[in-house]
């Protein structure tokens, strides 16, 4: 195509109309090519590639302050670890197979745990061929998972409260000595026969005694307030949502597989047709003779 035609623009539309002439022409192979990729692609789906189901739950993650069940970031790798899937196995009776648990703490993609450390929600994700087996074994994880996280707060709550207990203890003690002290210093007002300087002076000491008493008295009910505020704020971990049995596959996706496999086939025709059209147009003989 010479320069002076790419300007023109009656050139450009003849030669536009060629083109779709000679798809127009060869309309049965490239409807033939589609045609098969699309028959094939339907049975290939259907038939051939194994049906994947997928189970997920969501759990909302406790609020405990420095742990690892509140941690998003972290979660991943407590459930997604051998030991854990044993104890799972053992405790529940799944009947896992150690190959299958291996086949789950590894990075395949079977077992899908989704979070972040600025999220309280994590996704719980099992993708297999057995759609009641996945969802059992989903639902018990969460289950665990759960479980486990309550006893580390009950454990945690256990520890505040001792600490609340023994704060309220010392508390108490200080009370009680704060008591004695106003005796004494009773005691000192009624006694005329003390001398003055040590009179005075002992009393001082006693107030500056009953003073850090005070003060420490005030601290102790503020740590005890605090524990108690953080004792009354932890939150245990919840399922917000349970897995039930999927009735339909995740994958494969047979309308998605046709459709792109129809545009695949698509264009490969027009490329077959083009190397077609320009095979039967050529003049081989003169090629032949060099």
């Amino acid at each position: 195509m010479s320069k002076e035609n790419l300007h023109n623009p009656d050139y450009v539309t003849i030669d536009l109309k060629k083109y779709l002439y000679i798809l127009y022409k060869n309309k049965k192979i490239i409807l033939s090519i589609i045609l098969i990729a699309i028959i094939s692609s339907f049975l290939i789906s259907q038939y051939i590639i194994t049906d994947m189901y997928e189970a997920q739950t969501i759990i909302r993650l406790t609020n405990e302050e420095n742990s690892i069940y509140s941690n998003g970031s972290l979660v991943p790798s407590i459930i997604k670890n051998k030991s854990y899937f044993d104890n799972l196995n053992e405790k529940y009776e799944l009947n896992l197979e150690k190959e299958y648990i291996n086949t789950l703490v590894s990075d395949n993609g079977l077992l899908t745990i989704e979070s972040n450390s600025e999220s309280p929600f994590i996704r719980i994700i099992l993708k297999g061929n057995d759609p009641e087996k996945i969802t059992n074994i989903v639902n018990t994880i969460s289950s665990h998972f759960i479980n486990e996280t309550n006893e580390d707060i009950n454990d945690k709550r256990e520890i505040l409260k001792q600490q609340i207990n023994s704060l309220k203890q010392e508390k108490n003690n200080l009370s009680n000595l704060s008591k004695q002290l106003d005796v004494a210093l009773d005691q000192l007002n009624e006694d005329e026969e003390n001398d003055v300087l040590k009179f005075n002076q002992l009393k001082d000491d006693l107030f500056g005694i009953k003073r850090s008493i005070n003060e420490y008295n005030i601290e102790t009910s503020n740590i005890i307030y605090e524990i108690q505020n953080e004792l009354s704020n932890i939150t245990s971990a919840k399922l917000v949502n349970s897995s039930e049995i999927p009735e339909n596959p995740s994958y494969p996706n047979t309308l998605l597989i046709v459709v792109i496999t129809t545009m695949i086939a698509f264009f490969i025709s027009i490329i077959v047709v083009f190397i077609k059209e320009i095979i039967v147009n050529t003049n081989w003989n003169k090629y032949e003779k060099e």
